[in-house]
């Protein structure tokens, strides 16, 4: 383990251990340190060293370069990245890179320092969104980036960029309580004067009738109360229809008209009817409406972004019809999508809006698609590499080779285990990161069987000469009494006829050594692999 990379497993030892009972401003302290960790373990020296999931090739920069991510024209190695912004980061390279070529990569391994490659993130500047980072974040929430430039032949890594997801929400007043749903919407038209009847009088003879329309929240009027005289003892009838207010139902008490709770005034207010009779000795008679907030209709719209470029496209399968009291705010959460109409996206923070009354309001809610990694386990072999896309990309992974074995096919084994049959890849990037592992089947391979003989003046062996052989890759051959007379094992290339010096000498003073010849040898598929036989 290199010095840089056991200093990063200790600090992630240590955060997890305290993960559960460290504050969240600590937690992202430590995420910084782990960023500045890896940070200041690629560039001392110069020498920057990369690890790709397929390939195990490190290349020295040229003396002097160098490469800067920047974020707003500064440099930087961490950020804090909303949920709902994007932000863009763009590596410069030092005067002396010419001619360079970029390439994103997202740490997806830190113990391993296994770098993938983001895919079609080549160009100078990146795009940085929270659906972009999520699948590969660590506890805290933080991702790491950087960008690898090849020039002139080169490879050059930048810094690392820690980049931590953020979720600011603004506070939401009001917008789970049922009252404010009923709240006065602000400009609203000027009080409207109500018909009047007759004109007031101050006689104690008279029965003045007044009906109020206040708001049911504040209990101040919105429109100039209706009012009539009768005399008394003299029967009155009459049918008031009541101002209409866009969004708003006005309501009283029955039972008790003149009451001041509005809680009780239940009934519908869109004609009072008056019937006073003429028994009515009170000076004055008081009917109070109120107007209380009704359902009315809003519209949702789903837009979800695109697999190859930032801009969206509407599901208009997922269109609704909502409907809620004017004035309701309706929250982010009350506009997402379930899990399943949603799989593969994260939804952009909506901030909270009021319900018009006029039904007019339609909420426009935004989805980024996720990036996710496919990654390869050779298992002894190569030539395949990870993939790192967004949901929903089309993409070929080439087959891995491993020489003496045969490719059947890749086992799923993303929870850990798989079942040892083959699977089929799926030919677009799924909703999840998947580990998948090759399964190969053993060919016949050749070894060699080397012969040798003991010394006449001292216990050391010399070589007599070795014979080619063959077995099946993987499985394990032990040497025998095999040298014969007429064994041909001079190094001789075939076809040839044999002489004399091709056979083995004074093979009737040979006694094999059991003891010291190899046992239990496993057959490489390379045919590298060589049995050693001895005699004495």
């Amino acid at each position: 383990m290199t010095p840089h990379r056991k200093q990063v497993a200790i600090l992630k030892e240590t955060y997890r251990a305290k993960q559960n009972t460290t504050p969240t401003g600590f937690r992202r302290l430590v995420s910084l340190i782990l960023c500045l960790c890896l940070f200041l373990s690629i560039l001392p020296s110069g020498l920057m060293t990369t690890a790709l999931a397929a390939s195990d090739t490190d290349t020295a920069p040229d003396s002097g370069a160098a490469v800067t991510v920047t974020h707003k024209g500064s440099a930087v190695d961490s950020l804090s990245l909303p949920q709902d912004e994007r932000t863009t980061l763009t590596a410069v390279c030092s005067s002396g890179v010419a001619d360079a070529s970029y390439q994103w990569q997202i740490l997806a391994d830190i113990a391993s320092e296994l770098w993938v490659n983001i895919y079609d993130a080549t160009e100078q500047s990146l795009a940085l969104s929270c659906a972009l980072l999520n699948s590969l974040a660590d506890d805290t929430g933080s991702a790491y980036v950087r960008c690898r430039v090849t020039a002139s032949g080169q490879t050059i890594d930048s810094n690392v960029v820690c980049v931590t997801a953020a979720r600011t929400i603004p506070v939401e007043t009001g917008a789970e309580d049922e009252a404010d749903a009923n709240a006065t919407p602000t400009g609203r038209v000027p009080a409207l004067r109500a018909p009047a009847r007759a004109p007031a009088a101050t006689s104690e003879e008279y029965v003045e009738i007044t009906i109020n329309y206040l708001d049911a929240v504040t209990g101040k009027s919105i429109y100039k109360s209706y009012q009539a005289q009768i005399e008394k003892g003299t029967g009155y009838t009459s049918n008031v229809i009541s101002p209409a207010y866009l969004g708003y139902g006005p309501f009283y008490n029955m039972a008790a008209p003149s009451g001041t709770n509005t809680s009780a005034a239940n009934d519908d207010a869109t004609t009072i009817h008056l019937n006073i009779p003429d028994s009515y000795s009170a000076p004055t008679y008081v009917v109070n409406v109120y107007y209380k907030a009704i359902d009315v209709p809003y519209a949702v719209r789903y837009y979800f972004q695109n697999i190859h470029d930032d801009t969206y496209s509407e599901d208009v399968g997922l269109y609704r019809v909502s409907a809620a009291k004017t004035g309701t705010i309706i929250s982010d959460d009350a506009l997402k999508l379930s899990a399943g109409e949603a799989e593969g996206f994260t939804k952009l923070y909506h901030y909270p809006e009021a319900v018009a009354a006029d039904g007019s309001t339609v909420f426009q809610c935004y989805y980024d698609r996720n990036y996710y990694m496919l990654k390869f386990d050779m298992d002894g072999g190569y030539g395949t590499e990870p993939v790192y896309a967004r949901y929903g990309t089309a993409f070929i992974v080439n087959a891995p080779t491993r020489h003496g074995y045969e490719f059947v096919g890749w086992d799923d084994v993303t929870g850990g285990t798989g079942d040892g049959d083959p699977d089929t890849l799926p030919t677009t990037i799924p909703a999840e990161n998947r580990t998948y592992k090759a399964l190969w089947r053993t060919v016949n391979t050749t070894y060699t069987t080397v012969y040798w003989l003991q010394n006449a003046d001292d216990d050391q062996y010399s070589f007599i000469g070795s014979v080619k052989d063959s077995a099946q890759s993987g499985t394990t051959v032990s040497g025998s009494d095999s040298l014969r007379a007429d064994t041909p094992c001079a190094a001789i290339p075939t076809p040839r006829t044999h002489n004399p010096d091709c056979y083995p000498p004074n093979f009737n003073q040979l006694v094999y050594n059991d003891t010291k010849t190899q046992k239990n040898v496993t057959i490489n598929g390379d045919g590298s692999t060589t049995v050693n036989v001895y005699y004495d």
